[in-house]
């Protein structure tokens, strides 16, 4: 699955040929992975009483985790595996390309849209 958004983000991005795709792509990957790893978290200060940002020791936390998750991705999604998985991907047929590309705009867009309205009071 992780594969899969991947290569809908870096299709995405390769379309625009400015920069690197590949980085790019992980950097919006690795967003969308800490937006739904702290959706439930805001979930839970929004309807109790608990609030686990304010137990946290260091406030920046999630820069951390952030950081830390894009090293990571970076490393994992060589030029190589892109490759092999884009070539997997475009032997696919085109609703199961155009599902993973909806997928993949649906996962950005639900909790960046979402998470603001939790946080109101």
């Amino acid at each position: 699955m992780l594969n899969f958004l991947f290569i809908s983000y870096y299709k995405i991005f390769l379309r625009t040929k400015d920069g690197t795709p590949i980085f790019a792509a992980v950097c919006v990957l690795s967003l969308v992975i800490v937006l739904w790893l702290f959706l439930p978290l805001i979930i839970i200060k929004k309807y109790s009483e608990y609030n686990i940002f304010s137990t946290a020791a260091f406030k920046y936390y999630y820069i951390i985790v952030h950081l830390t998750l894009i090293i990571f991705l970076y490393r994992f999604f060589k030029k190589e595996k892109v490759n092999k998985v884009l070539a997997l991907f475009e032997s696919k047929p085109i609703f199961f390309k155009r599902f993973w590309f909806l997928l993949a705009v649906f996962a950005f867009l639900v909790p960046t849209v979402s998470i603001p309205f939790l946080l109101t009071k």
